[in-house]
């Protein structure tokens, strides 16, 4: 278990929250939280063998060479797409606050 919540954290997390915290999460559900955990391992782990196994260069091409239904590939590329974007403003809002904290200049600055 603990494994699967480090690669979780590692993969998802990516600097917003640790393996730690996604243990505690799941802990909080119950049994329900625990099965959660196994799928969500599980899932990540058919990702990486996936990717490891295709030599692909990117995910559209993964995509394209294990999945032949064209609109689920749009589908789930659109929510990658989306995922990413909002993932990135997450970052860009989560540097400002840091700015904002530790050097307390203005809003208007930091936010830039």
């Amino acid at each position: 278990m603990n494994i699967i919540c480090v690669l979780l954290g590692t993969v998802i997390g990516a600097g917003f929250i640790s393996g730690t915290e996604i243990n505690l999460f799941f802990n909080s559900i119950g049994k329900s939280g625990i099965i959660g955990i196994i799928i969500s391992g599980i899932l990540l782990g058919i990702c990486v063998f996936l990717s490891l196994e295709s030599n692909c260069e990117n995910y559209v091409e993964l995509l394209n060479r294990n999945i032949k239904n064209k609109i689920l590939i749009k589908s789930i590329s659109f929510f990658i797409t989306a995922f990413l974007i909002v993932s990135f403003f997450i970052m860009i809002a989560g540097l400002s606050s840091f700015i904002l904290d530790e050097f307390n200049v203005d809003y208007i600055i930091a936010s830039f």
